[in-house]
């Protein structure tokens, strides 16, 4: 199933709204930070705290941002 542009753009900042929420979270990074590089793992916890982007989401944006997701 392929995502519109619209959805992808809502994706992208579910995602980024969700890194802001993990850097001032230490229980969120904590989590994030265990699942080391699996994306889906990533995409899961996202989910978990009302946050929906896809591991493909998570992989755009570690290439666009020099890889880490949390600095």
């Amino acid at each position: 199933m392929m995502c519109t542009p619209m959805e992808t753009s809502m994706s992208n900042k579910q995602l980024e709204n969700f890194i802001l929420k993990a850097q001032n979270d230490k229980n969120i990074e904590r989590q994030v930070l265990h699942c080391g590089s699996d994306k889906t793992c990533v995409s899961e916890v996202g989910r978990q705290y009302g946050h929906k982007f896809s591991a493909a989401n998570v992989g755009h944006w570690q290439r666009d941002h020099e890889g880490a997701l949390l600095s």
